[in-house]
């Protein structure tokens, strides 16, 4: 009955309900919109956060020689190429892990090397890295580890592939198929741990500097393709590897950071404190969440007062009519219940709309403008102003109708 009275009332009042609706909509899509630009700002940060915070070494090696001992280089540096096991035995870490590379060429069908192709640089992610961070695809899906066909996933317009094609390469001297099942647009990040641009612009070391990115019209650098390493492994065990970048890991043994240090550059590499890079990237996360401050605070007092205004509006538009009900036989407690009913539905629908909006824009161009993180956050900030709607829709027609009798509400224009 009561809800049935509600939809009647919704019904009576379109024009005012149409724009409660809208400035609700508005009022949930300024909230999204407001936590994902802060949530952006860190959300890097978090997939490689649980081994910044470890005890131990960051390092990083050549591109073209990789992670080498003392008194093990030979004539072909592949040969030197350590093992993370073996790093791990050399400097007494508790635990080594990383990403590994190589490079290989662009062949024809038959296996002839197509030279005008630049060599592509293959990105290998084990089961430590291959779903810590996934990176926004444009087409296709993210590598299968269990896969029975060697996946790749490329930016745009590498060798003219796209989802589905199968690029011939050459992996030393072997002739292999590579399936593109994924494929990042021009300019998005991917995980690599070790990346030459940031060291431009990336100091003191932060996260920053863990991925890397390429742009398919103005790179003139070898194009990556990520891959899986256990799938590489499986159909390819003879290719040759090297470690581009470890995490030495020396929680629970009695070796100073120092020293730890010291062994971990001994394997020819770039070598930084663990915590120097966490406390850098805080700081670097800190600053940008300041810059962002002023204009949420503004934000945040916009969407109560909108909150507020919306449901003054609404109540103000309901008075007659519960003093209608009241008349009738309704206790003041049943018609709260009714406008309870009212607000239920309005808020729900702007709801639907915000997230209907969002889908949509999420879908175009936009996307890169209008930057929107559907996560637990974002739902609990939309929920919490949609409480806070609630609130005060419950709130104030019960101080309005306190003021004045029935036949005083009755008797207003």
């Amino acid at each position: 009955m009561l809800l049935k009275t509600a939809f009647k009332n919704l019904k009576k009042n379109p024009v005012m309900n149409i724009v409660c609706l809208l400035q609700l909509t508005a009022i949930f899509l300024i909230t999204a919109v407001m936590v994902s630009s802060l949530f952006v700002r860190y959300r890097k940060y978090l997939p490689v956060k649980n081994f910044l915070e470890m005890n131990g070494v960051f390092c990083e090696y050549s591109f073209f020689s990789g992670a080498e001992l003392p008194g093990t280089a030979t004539e072909d540096m592949r040969g030197s190429v350590q093992t993370f096991e073996e790093l791990r035995d050399f400097t007494g870490a508790r635990n080594v892990f990383g990403i590994k590379c190589f490079y290989a060429s662009h062949s024809s069908p038959s296996g002839e090397l197509l030279y005008d192709d630049l060599p592509s640089e293959l990105i290998l992610y084990n089961d430590t890295f291959i779903d810590r961070y996934i990176p926004k695809l444009a087409r296709g899906k993210w590598l299968d580890p269990a896969s029975d066909e060697l996946e790749a996933v490329i930016p745009e317009g590498l060798y003219g592939a796209d989802v589905g094609d199968v690029i011939d390469m050459l992996f030393d001297d072997e002739h292999v198929k590579v399936k593109v099942v994924g494929v990042m647009k021009s300019g998005e990040d991917f995980l690599s741990l070790n990346s030459p641009r940031a060291r431009t612009y990336d100091y003191p070391k932060t996260y920053r500097s863990l991925y890397d990115a390429y742009y398919t019209d103005i790179d003139d650098g070898n194009p990556p393709m990520l891959l899986s390493e256990s799938v590489l492994q499986r159909l390819c065990p003879e290719t040759r590897t090297m470690i581009i970048a470890a995490v030495f890991d020396f929680g629970g043994t009695d070796i100073p950071l120092q020293e730890a240090l010291k062994r971990a550059a001994q394997t020819g590499g770039y070598t930084t404190a663990l915590e120097s890079i966490n406390a850098a990237s805080k700081e670097y996360i800190h600053t940008e969440l300041m810059k962002l401050l002023p204009i949420v605070i503004v934000l945040m007092v916009l969407t109560v007062v909108s909150a507020v205004s919306v449901s003054a509006i609404a109540a103000r538009r309901r008075l007659r009519d519960y003093a209608k009900y009241y008349v009738l036989g309704l206790r003041w407690r049943q018609c709260a219940l009714v406008n309870l009913f009212q607000t239920l539905v309005t808020g729900a629908a702007a709801l639907i709309i915000a997230a209907a909006g969002l889908t949509v824009v999420g879908a175009t161009p936009l996307s890169e403008t209008f930057m929107v993180v559907a996560n637990g956050w974002t739902f609990l900030a939309v929920l919490g102003v949609f409480a806070l709607y609630l609130i005060f829709s419950m709130i104030m027609p019960l101080i309005m109708l306190n003021s004045a009798t029935p036949k005083e509400l009755l008797q207003t224009e």
